[in-house]
């Protein structure tokens, strides 16, 4: 009998049934259970704001580079079970959402429509007549899978045909959108607390899930950081991504209140995912992840919390900002041959004198 059959289940669905496919949890570790999930209404379309800019199309990203924050003790990161039900003592309940949402007194809107779509009357777009594909590239293969753009030194980012695309919803340019395609499930690990694994296997370069939650600015995101204590699990990720002018677009998302099931991704230092922003309807990014292998059913699923996986950089093009420098740093239990032992540390939320080039 198998691991996924034998645990003692939760949870039929975890998202409620936002997702295309539902997400079950089990525990064959232990008596913890997570805490009670909300649902988020779902957002009608015609309800959207739509405000196309028209400098969208001259948008420009020559690479970008991921760093996500320190979330601490691996023990209980990323769906950690104690600091789920830490949380839900104080706030009762988190809230999931499949899609970000845009954080409390908040500008940046992620449902804002503002990138301009094609004229393509088709079911797929083709690179020669669609504009989309002309001014971004062809992002997917005809197998749905991510095109490796190793070659530009970069790991580049992605816009996907949109809402006010005239091409059908089965257009292969659209992906990241449409959900989950796999079976996944959220399981109780031995030292790491809650973690998420495929109950089917995953070629490599396809659309695993997306890392969901609050989109917040970089004031709010230091703010949280801050807030917290040593013993306060951190979910907030911050995607740095380096614009054609040298300046720094950034973008936090905190799914520790409300998020969706990327938060149960554990940390591994040869992880089996990697993360690619990609764009839909608006400039604000969803966290999408990808296989970074082919990935076996019942697997665990894991990403760099560094960013550095997958994602090329040339030197001297960014400053490092992962110095964990008078911060215990957390220990790593990914079991990976090449585990450096701790966790990921990223000090920028606490230092934030150079911030001169981001915008």
């Amino acid at each position: 009998m198998t691991a996924a059959s034998s645990a003692r289940a939760l949870a039929s669905d975890l998202c409620g049934g936002l997702e295309n496919l539902p997400v079950p949890v089990l525990n064959e570790v232990d008596n913890d259970c997570l805490p009670p999930l909300q649902v988020l209404p779902e957002v009608s379309l015609a309800s959207l704001p739509v405000s196309v800019s028209p400098s969208a199309s001259s948008y420009q990203l020559f690479g970008s580079k991921l760093a996500i924050w320190f979330r601490g003790p691996q023990s209980a990161v990323v769906g950690g079970s104690d600091a789920q039900l830490r949380w839900s003592r104080r706030r009762h309940s988190s809230k999931y959402t499949p899609e970000n949402v845009a954080g409390p007194e908040e500008d940046l809107d992620p449902t804002e429509i503002s990138l301009p779509g094609c004229e393509c009357f088709v079911s797929s777009c083709e690179q020669d007549a669609c504009t989309c594909l002309q001014r971004y590239l062809r992002a997917y293969d005809e197998n749905l899978c991510l095109v490796d753009f190793k070659e530009t030194g970069y790991s580049r980012p992605v816009f996907e045909c949109n809402i006010m695309c005239k091409c059908s919803e089965a257009c292969k340019n659209r992906l990241v959108q449409r959900g989950l395609t796999f079976k996944l499930q959220v399981f109780k690990t031995s030292k790491k607390g809650w973690g998420l694994r495929t109950l089917e296997p995953i070629r490599r370069g396809r659309f695993v899930c997306e890392y969901g939650g609050e989109v917040i600015s970089l004031p709010e995101a230091s703010r949280r950081i801050r807030s917290q204590n040593c013993v306060d699990m951190n979910f907030i990720i911050a995607v740095r991504e380096h614009l054609s002018n040298g300046k720094i677009l950034e973008t936090y998302v905190d799914p520790t209140h409300i998020g969706n099931v990327g938060r149960f991704l554990n940390h591994s230092c040869d992880p089996n995912l990697y993360m690619v922003p990609v764009r839909v309807n608006s400039l604000v990014p969803r966290l999408a992840l990808f296989a970074a292998r082919n990935i076996a059913a019942e697997e665990e699923l894991s990403y760099d919390y560094s960013g550095k996986f997958n994602n090329l950089q040339k030197e001297g093009t960014t400053k490092e900002r992962s110095s964990g420098k008078g911060r215990a740093l957390k220990s790593c239990y990914c079991g990976a041959q090449s585990c450096t032992g701790f966790l990921p540390f990223d000090s920028s939320l606490y230092n934030l004198e150079d911030q001169s080039n981001v915008i």
